[in-house]
């Protein structure tokens, strides 16, 4: 009989050997939409007065992004924006993270307990999830999790398996709230910072209040001051994780004609689900970026699932996708 076909009651079993537990789903429901029985954190005063439509910081980073080149968008139109990013909860379900009910508890728990026994760096249990600005949460192994921590701990592994223990110098692209630049310092504190870039105004608004918050060393940096840190050196890996699938192949252009001028060595790319780079266009059309990426001497490296063991997470794991790793050829 196959996964499919278990009852509740046959999945907890199976979840049993595993020492996982299943929630109950009007859970996901509750006002805090958290799954985890501890209320969330207090909402800090700080983030209350600073994360404001009206904030000066953000009118100033909209009107420099206005014109900007790599601000020519398809799905971050400005009524998406209003629709789907919350300045309060920015890491609940919406533009920056899918996560939520749309999952069962199997799926959260058997992404969590596959996360935990890939991680050969073992920073799984090192990563807190406090479940604040409105993340979903949940309990594994008495231990709250998140997808935010889940994926964190596999891309990190990836980049560990292909760079080993390397010094690198990261600049991530569509770096939405900050997520992987919070999450590297947070799992390896000698590290060198991560610099985030995002060419969504909102986006680099609230990424530069959470990296303070978190107390990250990791900086958040404008669109419009990128090209002179990339023309300074220093940048070994770009990473772009479900970002360049929102972009037009315009915006994809703009950011791989600044990482071959500035001699960005790697690239590493998460599509949002499919197996090559797709970009979304104004018309809704979807393109392969794939010779584009040819285009500017980026040259396919490591393509390799999410998930490894067979086809069975690619099925019920959360957001299954695939890791690329390019190469700039000399």
């Amino acid at each position: 009989m196959g996964l499919r076909d278990f009852s509740r009651k046959a999945a907890e079993g199976v979840l049993s050997v595993f020492d996982l537990q299943l929630v109950r789903k009007s859970a996901f429901a509750n006002a805090n939409r958290r799954i985890v029985d501890e209320p969330a954190p207090p909402f800090p005063l700080e983030a209350g007065a600073y994360l404001q439509w009206s904030n000066p910081r953000l009118a100033e980073l909209r009107g420099r992004y206005a014109t900007h080149a790599a601000s020519v968008h398809s799905q971050w139109s400005p009524e998406f924006i209003a629709q789907k990013v919350d300045l309060k909860r920015f890491r609940a379900d919406g533009a920056y993270v899918w996560q939520g009910p749309q999952f069962s508890e199997n799926k959260y728990l058997m992404t969590a307990y596959y996360a935990k026994t890939t991680d050969r760096l073992g920073i799984f249990d090192g990563m807190i999830e406090d479940g604040i600005f409105g993340a979903y949460a949940f309990r594994f192994n008495g231990k709250v999790v998140s997808r935010d921590l889940i994926d964190s701990v596999m891309e990190i592994n990836f980049l560990q398996e292909n760079f080993g223990q390397r010094r690198l110098g990261v600049l991530d692209i569509g770096a939405g709230y900050g997520r992987l630049g919070h999450r590297l310092f947070e799992a390896m504190p000698s590290a060198d910072p991560v610099f985030c870039t995002d060419a969504i105004a909102e986006s680099t608004f609230i990424c530069e209040f959470y990296l303070r918050y978190r107390k990250a060393r990791s900086r958040a940096i404008p669109v419009d001051e990128v090209e002179a840190l990339a023309k300074d050196g220093g940048i070994d890996l770009a990473t772009n994780i479900h970002s360049f699938s929102e972009c037009t192949q315009k915006s994809i252009s703009w950011w791989l004609t600044l990482l071959r001028d500035a001699k960005v060595k790697h690239l590493f790319i998460v599509p949002n689900r499919n197996e090559e780079l797709l970009s979304t266009e104004d018309d809704g059309k979807r393109l392969s970026c794939s010779g584009l990426l040819e285009q500017f001497g980026y040259r396919l490296r490591v393509k390799r699932p999410k998930y490894v063991n067979g086809t069975a997470m690619e099925r019920y794991g959360i957001g299954p996708t695939w890791y690329l790793l390019f190469e700039l050829e000399s």
